[in-house]
């Protein structure tokens, strides 16, 4: 079992969550799907280590999305600019 961690920019909401976890819940190999709000991090346990898909889906969901490689966010949560995926 894979564990991949992302981050994903435009995140703030429960109806993120829940938009997060459905767009990539239902990917090849994905078991489970973790959400972390205040982090700006999502972490996905998938039977398999390949990532970018899910990267990709994310960014066609509205939620910009990188892997973490060193437990910093590249997105600025503080700068007020992001949009949620409600509006």
């Amino acid at each position: 079992m894979a564990r991949i961690k992302l981050y994903a920019d435009n995140m703030t909401c429960a109806s993120c969550v829940n938009s997060i976890k459905a767009t990539l819940g239902v990917m090849e190999g994905v078991e489970n799907v973790e959400v972390d709000l205040d982090a700006g991090q999502i972490r996905v346990e998938r039977s398999f280590s390949k990532f970018q898909d899910l990267i990709t889906s994310l960014g066609e969901a509205g939620f910009p999305a990188v892997i973490d490689l060193g437990g910093i966010s590249p997105f600025n949560k503080s700068s007020g600019g992001n949009s949620c995926c409600c509006g």
